[in-house]
């Protein structure tokens, strides 16, 4: 969808930069407004649900206040149901007010000769300007309407030596837009290349002066930094419009699209290009995999921003036999099916997040316009080590960048310091017992296409993922009855059989529980003398030679596939007649050994016409364990405990279809991937059995001793570094006795952003790397018989 800028607001701020919202409407193409800024007009408010550092997803909204007293316009429509019509991108640049335009320039002058001096000067409305520079590099404020010219001098050097060579240029930009560029050039000395100019308003000029070389690299001409701050769609809902006798404003507010995911199921998109989709359902193997990067970048890709986002992977944890050079969610396979509600609906793309981030102590937010997965105790460290990669998956970089920011007592000249004396330091004691749970369950459904909803791709399916065998006479068809679809199956005169097969089931193992559960019903008008719907079981060990087969009482018989003696199990009496829907639900014994299970079901054979429906098909897994706890302590007996329930990772053994398992491909035989095991943090000697002990220890460290966390108001935003954001890592200078928090490391919390007072207000959370040894010990439950 192509969206156009509709309207645009500016804003001074305090911190010299100027801010512009552009505001993009859907499919809209034409001139855009300019509506003055009103009181605040662009704050940015960090939607913390509590003081809690490991919170999985860390949204934030941007509120806009417009003053549109004057304006003529049409404002946004604050009626739409769109939650995706207006899309909203917040920047900071160099700002000269609106009487005045900035000057940025450098000078580059060659080593060789020795002895030149600089040769830039600025002369305006005829004089002569002084100003100061650094590393041959300034700034220079000039008045709009002022006569300017740029020169660059060619000074005779004081040794005499001689100009040799072409390599005098003179290049000047106007708001980024080249307006004089020479060639190169070889002038005699004395002369001069200059441009002049009347300055404009609110403009900022560019300037580089070369002398003597050409192509150097660090010949590059100054930039007008423009930083990106935010990005997110118009929720109306939390919309105001003033109609006073007075000023009249038009409140907005803008969120960053991770509160949108709780409502945008994570419906599968990988689509046959040939299928139309039915129902919402999509052309894909539930029992297939995908990778954890691919999932986060599919949940993020639904928000479906117009001009796309970066993606910042700061999370280096690894298992044994990783590569370090790749980020770990790319490495780790996960079954699709395992994103399934029990009704088989897709979760909401918030929950699948929330599960990933959860698992690997990760929070996910938003910062200076990009998308951030980030290790709560990595942000500790003084450099942050990160993955970028783009919204379509492409890898763009692995960086190492210190997000860190120092906090001091009012200080003039530096960049951050808390305002207004308020500052507080808040004490939560910590917890004396951390627990992290992992639950032994299955997805709820180990059958691919089980509502038969997806079409067939194949000629030799009647439903996706659905074989199906037909005799001459006989005949199958798709039905929906009372919203359930069923197969319907005929023998029609002959005796042959009529059957259907899943092509994808999930592997089972050794003594799982599986249910395997339908619908169906005759078609017949009379009573037969032989049960009709039959079905086949067997379980064939992974690369072994055991082969088992279910019999009518319901138990495994070993058997030699070949030459097959299969075993067909009734599904109804001999001499019933069920016209109406019937639910079978078959448990199986123990399976017998780790293998592949297979089924199919077929209409018996007698020389007469047969009929059947059948459908609604799902297989349920579970085990003999019910839950496996990682707990640390110094204080067993204590009942003041954090308690976190996790979903990945647990499995240490081959039960890889369990719920949480992650996946090591096998390039070997792919129906055969193990579990990652022997988990580390990058850069840290340590190895942890499954990731929850590694998880857990990070619990410890930031939460089981006591935190000091903060509240208060900080200037300023923009430092050397650029504009601080949810990245930020704060350190701060404690000159007092109590308490100190010197060398503590911190994180924004609850936050309120105020771009043109240039101050951030609220809590910042207590976090660190300090490794605290505590005991930890692996409790399993197993399920009441």
């Amino acid at each position: 969808m192509a969206y156009g800028k509709r309207y645009q607001s500016q804003s001074f701020a305090k911190s010299n930069k100027m801010f512009t919202a552009e505001i993009y409407e859907k499919d809209y193409s034409g001139p855009f407004d300019n509506i003055p800024a009103g009181l605040m007009p662009f704050e940015q408010n960090v939607l913390a649900s509590s003081d809690d550092p490991f919170e999985p997803l860390l949204a934030s909204e941007l509120r806009t206040n417009l003053d549109i007293t004057d304006f003529t316009g049409t404002i946004p429509d604050l009626t739409t149901r769109d939650d995706k019509k207006y899309h909203v991108k917040l920047k900071a640049g160099a700002a000269p007010d609106a009487n005045e335009s900035i000057i940025m320039w450098k000078n580059y002058e060659s080593t060789s000769p020795e002895n030149l001096d600089c040769n830039f000067q600025i002369y305006v409305n005829g004089q002569s300007v002084l100003f100061e520079f650094f590393n041959n590099t300034g700034e220079l404020q000039v008045n709009a309407t002022d006569t300017v010219r740029l020169e660059c001098a060619v000074f005779s050097t004081p040794s005499g030596l001689p100009i040799v060579g072409a390599g005098w240029r003179l290049i000047v930009k106007e708001d980024g837009v080249t307006v004089f560029d020479t060639t190169d050039q070889n002038p005699a000395a004395i002369s001069a290349i200059n441009y002049t100019f009347v300055a404009g308003y609110q403009k900022v000029y560019t300037v580089l002066c070369y002398s003597y070389q050409i192509g150097d690299d660090s010949t590059t001409i100054p930039v007008n930094t423009i930083y990106d701050i935010f990005q997110g769609y118009l929720l109306t809902d939390d919309t105001s419009l003033s109609f006073s006798s007075g000023r009249k404003f038009l409140d907005l507010s803008f969120v960053d699209g991770l509160g949108m995911l709780r409502s945008i199921p994570y419906e599968q998109n990988y689509a046959v290009d040939s299928v139309t989709p039915q129902n919402g359902a999509v052309m894909v193997d539930i029992n297939t995999t995908q990778t954890l990067l691919e999932v986060i970048l599919q949940c993020l890709n639904k928000l479906d921003l117009p001009d796309g986002f970066g993606l910042n992977i700061a999370c280096n944890i690894y298992a044994s036999g990783m590569d370090e050079g790749i980020d770990v969610f790319s490495q780790i396979d996960y079954y699709r099916r395992n994103w399934q509600n029990s009704d088989l609906t897709w979760m909401d793309c918030h929950t699948v997040l929330t599960t990933i981030c959860k698992s690997f102590a990760c929070q996910i937010f938003q910062a200076n316009g990009e998308y951030w997965v980030v290790n709560i105790e990595e942000r500790a460290a003084g450099t942050l080590r990160y993955f970028k990669y783009l919204q379509d998956g492409s890898f763009v970089s692995l960086n190492n960048n210190d997000p860190s920011r120092t906090i001091v007592p009012y200080t003039p000249g530096v960049d951050h310091y808390f305002i207004n004396g308020d500052q507080a330091k808040i004490i939560r004691k910590g917890f004396p017992v951390i627990e992290i749970n992992n639950q032994y369950t299955y997805a709820p459904n180990l059958i691919d296409n089980g509502n038969l909803r997806r079409p067939p791709v194949a000629t030799d399916e009647i439903a996706y993922n659905w074989r199906k065998s037909v005799p001459t006479l006989g005949s199958m068809s798709m039905a929906d009855i009372d919203g359930v679809y069923y197969i319907e199956m005929s023998t029609g005169a002959s005796a042959a059989t009529t059957s259907i097969q899943p092509l994808s089931l999930a592997n089972v193992f050794g003594n799982d529980k599986i249910e395997i559960s339908f619908d169906y019903r005759d078609t017949v008008t009379t009573a037969t003398t032989n049960p009709i719907l039959q079905m086949r079981c067997e379980v064939y060990q992974y690369g072994g030679t055991s082969y088992y087969q279910l019999t009518q009482d319901r138990d495994w018989k070993a058997f030699t596939p070949s030459p097959p003696n299969y075993i067909w199990v009734n599904i109804e009496s001999s001499g019933t007649y069920l016209s109406g829907r019937q639910t079978a639900t078959i448990s199986l014994p123990l399976i017998p050994v780790d293998g592949n299970l297979f089924l199919m079901f077929r209409i018996n054979n007698p020389a007469t016409q047969l009929q059947a429906t059948v459908g609604n098909f799902r297989i349920l897994g579970s085990n003999i364990k019910e839950s496996k706890s990682a707990k640390g302590y110094f204080d067993f007996q204590s009942q003041y405990k954090r308690t976190q329930d996790v979903a990945l990772g647990v499995q240490t053994d081959l039960c890889y279809s369990q719920l949480g398992a992650m996946l090591r491909p096998n390039l070997i035989e792919p129906t055969q991937p193990t579990v990652w095991t022997s988990w580390y943090r990058y850069g840290v000697t340590e190895s942890y059995t499954n990731i929850p002990r590694l998880i857990l220890q990070q619990y410890i460290n930031i939460q089981s001793a006591a935190q000091i966390n903060m509240q208060g108001n900080v200037s300023s935003i923009f430092s050397a570094n650029g504009p601080i954001s949810l990245i930020t890592k704060f350190d701060v200078q404690d000159t007092t006795t109590l308490l100190p928090v010197t060398g503590l490391a911190f994180v924004p919390g609850s936050m309120r952003i105020n771009f043109t007072d240039d101050v951030w207000s609220g809590t910042f959370l207590q976090i660190s790397d300090t490794e605290i040894t505590e005991t930890i010990t692996d409790v399993i439950t197993l399920k009441k018989s």
